[in-house]
């Protein structure tokens, strides 16, 4: 039996558009139907059934497709531990948050680098669900975000948690002594976007509060929030870690705010089709480099477990 077929019936599975399987694939659409044709006639059972330009899998087919995986993962598991990592070449697309990328990215790229000499790497720095929106979408093979991310061979790793102050602008007067959550709402506030989880906790805590509705600045950019709490627009919960130089130089202060904002949890989310063992050994590596900065970082860091 052909690999090749496996994982062309695999992508046209998960894609459901022979198609969308050929781009993804960089081969013709006519060699799609061939592979699934050949595929099906040495089976001797039909693996989908044709809706228009859309394809859904038969009874055979969804019986077929965890063994086909199954397979394809045993050979790119075997290929993983015996090739030389040099013989890897391509390009693997990666889609990171910026709170990532003013972090440890760099020490991650380097290590990648190093394994991976002849890998060409695409870079994508975004927000958690513009993330996770072009990894269902299939234009990325791994992403750095806020996750879990929920979708069909989508495996999701833990990396850390980024505990969070609220600072604010000397100007406002708030450092040196306890604040409320209802103090803070008097002033503008600096916020992740709409949809985000810190947003859906930030409306969390001004509601448990009984806060008023505040001014809110909302901002995809890590150091756009970064200057606007500095010069003085309004209050903001940032990651700790990335606002050490700001409190240090006495830019921004860190406020004694109860209760504490949610620390971020990130995820390396990434597809595992069977396809490539780049992005399943590139996740690996960002749980190693997130375990060294938390580490060398422990008074604003937190580790993170298992796989979900």
């Amino acid at each position: 039996m052909n690999l090749k077929f496996l994982e062309t019936f695999l992508w046209v599975a998960r894609l459901k558009s022979f198609s969308a399987a050929a781009d993804k694939l960089n081969i013709t659409q006519a060699a799609v139907s061939a592979r699934i044709a050949s595929l099906e006639d040495e089976l001797g059972v039909r693996l989908f059934e044709r809706e228009g330009r859309s394809v859904q899998l038969t009874s055979h087919g969804i019986k077929a497709q965890e063994r086909a995986q199954t397979i394809v993962s045993l050979v790119r598991n075997f290929v993983a531990e015996v090739s030389n990592p040099e013989s890897q070449r391509g390009t693997l697309r990666l889609g990171v948050i910026d709170t990532i990328s003013l972090s440890w990215l760099v020490e991650l790229i380097d290590m990648a680098r190093l394994r991976y000499p002849n890998v060409r790497f695409e870079l994508y720095v975004d927000t958690s669900l513009a993330i996770n929106d072009m990894l269902l979408r299939n234009e990325l093979d791994i992403g750095l975000l806020m996750g879990p991310v929920i979708g069909q061979n989508i495996l999701n790793l833990e990396l850390c948690r980024y505990r969070c102050s609220w600072v604010a602008s000397p100007v406002y007067g708030l450092g040196g002594r306890p604040v409320t959550i209802r103090e803070l709402a008097a002033h503008p506030i600096i916020s992740f976007p709409a949809g985000s989880k810190p947003h859906a906790w930030l409306a969390r805590l001004l509601l448990a509060a009984g806060a008023e509705t505040p001014l809110v600045f909302e901002s995809n950019s890590l150091a756009t929030k970064v200057r606007l709490a500095r010069d003085g627009i309004g209050v903001a919960a940032l990651p700790t870690v990335l606002i050490e130089e700001e409190a240090a130089a006495k830019g921004l202060e860190i406020l004694d705010v109860t209760p504490d904002f949610p620390p971020l949890l990130v995820h390396a989310s990434y597809v595992d089709d069977g396809h490539s063992i780049l992005p399943g050994s590139i996740a690996m590596m960002a749980v190693e480099v997130a375990a060294n900065y938390v580490d060398k970082k422990k008074n604003f860091m937190e580790k993170a477990g298992n796989p979900t």
